[in-house]
C-alpha cells in the first residue's frame, strides 16, 4: 500500500502502509571488527534452514539493529516467509504492520550512516515520530553487483 511520495533535496522518502509480515530471525552479538563476516554467517544458517524446510522467502533479508555499543554491535536478522521453520537459534518472529517511511540507499554498507541521519532528519522535519527501530532490507547483494556503488538497500522506519 502506498500513501505519499516526498522529496527533501535528494531524499526521496516514501510512506507506506505494510501489513505484518512473519519471518525466521536470528540474533547476533559481535565485536565492530567481525560484524560482515557475522551477518554472512547468520544468513548463510537461515537461508540454509529455509532452505532445508523448503520455505521460499517473501521479501529482503533485513537487519536491525540500536548500533554499536561499547566495540560491539546486536544484530537481528530476518528473512521473511510465510511459514517460518523455527529451531535451535532461529525463532519466528513477525514484523508489525503499520506505516512506515523509506528511503533506498545505493551504495556501499559503511557509507549508510548519511542516509539514516537524512531519513531521521526528514522524519521529525515531515511531523512524523518514529515507532520502532529502523531496519536495512537488502534489495540486491554484493554476488548481484558488479561493485559496491551498485547495491540498493532500503531504510524501512516504523512510524507512529
Amino acid at each position: 500500500m502506498r500513501d505519499v511520495s516526498a522529496s527533501t533535496n535528494s531524499l526521496e522518502v516514501e510512506i507506506r502502509g505494510v501489513l505484518p509480515q512473519p519471518y525466521l530471525g536470528k540474533r547476533v552479538r559481535t565485536p565492530l571488527s567481525d560484524v560482515s563476516a557475522a551477518v554472512q554467517r547468520g544468513y548463510g544458517e537461515l537461508f540454509a534452514k529455509l532452505a532445508a524446510a523448503r520455505v521460499a522467502p517473501m521479501g529482503p533479508p533485513f537487519l536491525i539493529t540500536s548500533g554499536p555499543q561499547q566495540g560491539e554491535m546486536d544484530i537481528e536478522l530476518g528473512v521473511p516467509c510465510a511459514a517460518p521453520p523455527a529451531g535451535g537459534d532461529l525463532y519466528a518472529g513477525t514484523l508489525p504492520g503499520g506505516r512506515v517511511a523509506v528511503v533506498t540507499h545505493r551504495g556501499p554498507y559503511d557509507a549508510i550512516g548519511p542516509t539514516y541521519e537524512a531519513l531521521s532528519t526528514w522524519i521529525a522535519a515531515n511531523g512524523h515520530a518514529p515507532a520502532g527501530p529502523p531496519r536495512e532490507a537488502y534489495l540486491n547483494g554484493p554476488d548481484d553487483v558488479a561493485g559496491p556503488e551498485g547495491l540498493m538497500t532500503e531504510l524501512i522506519w516504523p512510524l507512529g
